[in-house]
C-alpha cells in the first residue's frame, strides 16, 4: 500500500540531494573532531615540555570543562531560540485540503505534534492550527527562521494529519 508513497518520497529525496556540496554535517564532525586531536597533542607536547609531565593532565582537565559547559550550551539552546527573534523571518502557511476526518482528535495534541517538526526542520516554528470542517481545510501557521527543507515540512505534517485522523490529507498548491 505504502510503496508508491515511497517511491514519490524516494524521488524526492534523491531531487533534494547536492552532489557538487564538499560538505555535510558527518564530514564536518569528523574533520572537527581531526582538528581537536590535532591541537591537544601539539598542545599536550608543549604542555609537558613546559611544565613537566606531572602537570600535563592539566590540559584534559581543562577540554573536559569546556566541552561540558558546550554540551550545556547546546541543551538550552533550542528552549532559547524559540523565544529569540532572529535577524531573518518570515510567516508561512501550509494548507492541507483533506477527504475526510475519520476520528476525533484534540487540537491541543495536534498542535504538539505538529511543533516537533522544530526537531527535523530547526528552522521553522509551528504557531498554530486551524481546521475547518466545512471546507476540509487545515491550515498549519509557521514562522521560517532560516532555509528549510519544503518536501520534508510537507512529509512530517502529511504524516501527522493522517495520525490524527485527516484522510487524503495533501499540501494545497498555493501553500
Amino acid at each position: 500500500r505504502g510503496v508508491l508513497e515511497l517511491k514519490e518520497n524516494l524521488i524526492e529525496a534523491e531531487e533534494s540531494i547536492d552532489f557538487d556540496k564538499e560538505s555535510s554535517p558527518i564530514y564536518d564532525i569528523i574533520r572537527e573532531i581531526d582538528r581537536e586531536a590535532q591541537i591537544v597533542n601539539l598542545s599536550n607536547e608543549q604542555l609537558t615540555n613546559q611544565l613537566g609531565s606531572e602537570n600535563a593532565d592539566i590540559l584534559p582537565y581543562i577540554l573536559q570543562k569546556l566541552n561540558n559547559l558546550q554540551e550545556s550550551i547546546q541543551a538550552i539552546r533550542p528552549f532559547s531560540q524559540a523565544s529569540e527573534v532572529p535577524s531573518f523571518t518570515e510567516r508561512v502557511q501550509f494548507r492541507f485540503k483533506y477527504l475526510e476526518n475519520s476520528q476525533s482528535y484534540s487540537k491541543e495534541k495536534l498542535f504538539i505534534k505538529l511543533q516537533k517538526i522544530n526537531a527535523l526542520e530547526p528552522g521553522i516554528i509551528v504557531e498554530d492550527v486551524h481546521t475547518n470542517t466545512k471546507t476540509k481545510e487545515v491550515r498549519i501557521f509557521t514562522i521560517l527562521m532560516s532555509q528549510i527543507s519544503i518536501s520534508t515540512v510537507r512529509l512530517f505534517f502529511k504524516k501527522t494529519l493522517t495520525e490524527f485522523g485527516f484522510v487524503g490529507a495533501e499540501l494545497s498548491p498555493n501553500r
